[in-house]
């Protein structure tokens, strides 16, 4: 499961670029830029802030990446 792609994937939908999403998760650009193409783990703490700056469920975000790696597996 690749949660950086769908946090990626949901901010392009949303058209908010990384220096917009860190300033709504109220964090450094760099750090959420590491996070997100996945040079630095996204905790659960991590996935709570991108949740709330997504306004997407956390568990929305986790069912996605889940689906999407099922779908690359067959």
């Amino acid at each position: 499961m690749d949660i950086a792609s769908e946090i990626r994937a949901e901010a392009a939908r949303q058209h908010l670029s990384q220096r917009k999403l860190a300033e709504l998760m109220g964090a450094p650009r760099t750090t959420v830029s590491k996070k997100i193409i996945g040079e630095r783990k996204i905790t659960g703490v991590d996935l709570e802030s991108f949740s709330q700056a997504l306004k997407v469920p956390a568990w929305e975000l986790v069912r996605r990446a889940e689906e999407a790696a099922e779908k690359k597996a067959s």
